[in-house]
């Protein structure tokens, strides 16, 4: 059995990309399709069905049993959106689903519920529409269920470095120098001498000096707080069950029938 894996793509090239790798990893190329609002057509590699709109498209190309899903898928390609189907047997779903993961599939239950709360109701009032009917005739619905692959943003802690200038005592020792000038008598008796240069008018001037700290500080870059963010990426095998609907036909025989096979008894 198989069944039909649906993704939306934001970016077209991303939804190349994974009908290029599906079709690489041994999809039938028939079996990988492509729709946008733009070309309103639905497509898949060999076959493209003209002259229809972005709703039919999507019912021919994607045959989803809920109009509710059709609409959603509608609205996304009319919001510039690209769906991708794939048609993958059971045994083969969780490879189509690791593909689609790994080039941004939207996560539609989330845009659907934002697309609600701007004021869209197109899924709601597609999920009321009424199947038409004959008179007369009853209709058992054949329903079919598909997987839908996304992803969220879920925040798992972080880190908040701050930056605060703090103050500490410092010391240091310094010597420092100081000068004194001292004038002294001293009595002699000696006779006079040239060196005494005797009855000349001189002067002498002496200065006092000393010493003092000058505090000068300079600020210097010892080590630095780096922020960064490291990313991984990992592929994630995401397994459920889809259900659908099997009718059976039974020939139910009529009286005259009965008759003639109790006749034959």
């Amino acid at each position: 059995m198989s069944s039909n894996i649906v993704g939306c793509f934001d970016n077209p090239a991303d939804a190349r990309a994974v009908q290029q790798e599906l079709i690489a990893a041994g999809y039938p190329a028939n079996n990988v399709r492509l729709m946008n609002e733009g070309a309103q057509r639905a497509t898949t590699t060999t076959t493209s069905s003209e002259g229809t709109g972005v709703w039919q498209s999507i019912k021919e190309a994607f045959g989803f049993a809920d109009d509710r899903d059709r609409t959603t898928y509608t609205e996304a390609a009319r919001r510039g959106g690209v769906i991708v189907s794939i048609d993958a047997p059971d045994d083969q779903v969780d490879s189509a689903v690791s593909i689609m993961r790994r080039h941004n599939v939207v996560d539609l239950d989330a845009r659907e519920a934002q697309w609600r709360q701007q004021g869209w109701t197109g899924a709601a009032a597609a999920a009321g529409q009424q199947t038409g009917r004959r008179e007369g005739e009853e209709v058992v619905p054949v329903v079919e269920e598909e997987l839908r692959v996304g992803k969220r943003q879920v925040q798992q802690g972080g880190v908040r470095v701050y930056s605060r200038v703090t103050e500490k005592p410092v010391e240091e020792n310094i010597n420092l120098r100081q000068e004194r000038v001292s004038v002294e008598r001293r009595p002699v008796d000696r006779p006079i001498t040239d060196r005494d240069r005797a009855f000349q008018e001189k002067a002498i001037e002496a200065t006092e000096t000393r010493e003092e700290a000058v505090v000068d500080k300079h600020a210097r870059v010892v080590e630095e707080v780096a922020v960064r963010k490291d990313v991984e990426e990992n592929t994630e095998t995401v397994r459920d069950t889809v259900r659908k609907t099997d009718v059976e036909v039974e020939q139910i025989p009529g009286q005259t029938q009965r008759r003639k096979d109790d006749a034959r008894r």
